[in-house]
């Protein structure tokens, strides 16, 4: 039970607080269902974040024991709740065509099977992959059993990432701590809502974007993409970095007002310290979006949200992290290689490859983007082309800084590309399928005006 109650709490404090600042308020069209899936993806991240952080420094104060943890949340809970939920407007939206409710059911019948399968994965092997035991939830441990939380980030666990961000780690640890013991559940079930939480922004926000005929097929694209599947479950932070980044995005396109900037900010900064590949795309979006006068004052309140995330990462990473073991130690040491002409094409071959290997037969992101094309026709909406440059300046930056680390490297890079690459297109998969479906025109049978 304090298992479930450990995520429900989460889960609450995510949802009261998208809840006072709704970030749809001003969203003027959309299925409902649509905003509501929505929401829940972005409160499950945001509370995850929240309770991580919030974790961390009860267990810096030496207060981290069960009953502190849940007295502090309730506390917020209550806080948030005397706030209010702000009410959402009515809105009445089109018939659906039978197309929609063919692909919306076909697309259900695939999120169940894939649930069944995943279900399977995590019971087959509780304990995630490689990096799962040896990096994640062993410093998840350390913070939940060892007395010094300085441990988790000791340079003693070179060799297994000791410089990561702790977003993850400490959630998981929360968790345990909770629970009373370390029992492989807790990670498995934050690995499979971080999975959830992808899937229902990414369908959410392009059914209020481009229609339910759209967002089924883009979430089919998802569905059917084997390597996302495959690590959904993994215990890894490479998913839950795509949710964030995902949400990032989505919530740019979405942001008519100024509470979806700043969910937006929140994102990123989370993102940024849930894994150091996060922190390039935090910065770059923040950079883009200030620099986008269609956002107007309001850009700065995004700056400031993922302020916090980036002060924290760079806090952790400057003062407590030691020397991750995939970075040179000084300029000199990466000059040789950073003016090797091969070791970049080596990296851009396997990016190919990889990206090339995202689908395959008719699940195919292509094939069933042809579909969706030849459904609803050539694009006609270019009214958020800035927001769409400054989402793809900033994924293009992300894979910037990915090369740059694959190429001064001193691990061997066939083993590190090997080791690593599939997990790195995965971060920005989802927001750049997002992108995709955003040229696509908006469909008449879901954006009906408000109601009275």
């Amino acid at each position: 039970m304090t298992v479930l109650l450990s995520f429900a709490l989460a889960f609450a404090i995510g949802w009261l607080a998208v809840g006072c600042a709704d970030p749809l308020r001003d969203v003027p069209s959309g299925p409902r269902w649509a905003r509501w899936i929505f929401r829940s993806g972005l409160a499950w991240v945001a509370g995850a974040g929240f309770c991580s952080v919030s974790f961390l420094l009860l267990r810096m104060a030496g207060i981290s024991k069960r009953l502190w943890i849940v007295a502090f949340e309730c506390l917020c809970i209550a806080v948030l709740a005397s706030f209010g939920r702000r009410a959402e407007r009515r809105r009445r939206g089109g018939s659906s065509r039978p197309v929609t409710k063919i692909l919306a059911l076909v697309f259900i019948a695939m999120s169940i099977a894939t649930g069944f399968r995943l279900g399977q994965v995590a019971r087959a092997n509780p304990y995630g992959q490689w990096d799962a035991w040896s990096n994640w939830n062993k410093r998840a441990k350390f913070l939940a059993l060892s007395d010094r939380w300085r441990d988790a980030a000791s340079p003693l666990l070179q060799d297994t990432h000791p410089e990561y961000p702790m977003l993850l780690p400490a959630f998981v640890a929360r968790g345990w701590v909770m629970s009373g013991d370390t029992a492989p559940a807790v990670p498995v079930v934050t690995a499979f809502l971080f999975y959830s939480a992808l899937i229902a922004m990414f369908v959410g926000a392009v059914a209020m974007l481009r229609g339910t005929t759209a967002a089924m097929i883009g979430g089919m694209v998802l569905l059917s993409t084997p390597s996302l599947s495959f690590w959904a479950v993994s215990q890894y932070a490479d998913i839950p970095l795509a949710s964030l980044i995902l949400g990032t995005l989505a919530l740019l396109f979405l942001a008519p007002g100024a509470n979806a900037l700043a969910w937006a900010g929140v994102c990123a900064g989370l993102a940024a310290w849930m894994k150091q590949e996060g922190t390039p795309f935090a910065f770059a979006i923040v950079f883009a979006v200030l620099a986008l006068s269609r956002f107007g004052r309001s850009r700065w309140r995004m700056a400031a949200c993922a302020a916090p995330g980036l002060l924290l990462t760079g806090w952790f990473r400057l003062w407590i992290a030691p020397h991750g073991a995939d970075a040179p130690h000084s300029f000199r040491e990466a000059l040789p290689r950073l003016v090797d002409p091969g070791r970049y094409a080596m990296v851009a071959h396997a990016f190919l490859d990889h990206v090339r290997s995202l689908g395959s037969g008719p699940g195919h992101p292509l094939i069933l983007l042809a579909i969706l094309a030849a459904i609803l026709g050539p694009e006609r909406d270019r009214r958020r082309n800035s927001v769409m440059w400054a989402g793809a300046i900033a994924l293009c930056f992300t894979l910037a800084s990915y090369t740059f680390a694959y190429v001064v490297s001193p691990r061997d890079l066939n083993w590190y590309i090997a080791s690593s690459m599939d997990r790195l297109v995965l971060h920005v998969w989802p927001a750049s399928l997002l992108l995709l479906c955003v040229l696509l025109p908006q469909d008449p049978g879901d954006c009906g005006p408000e109601a009275p």
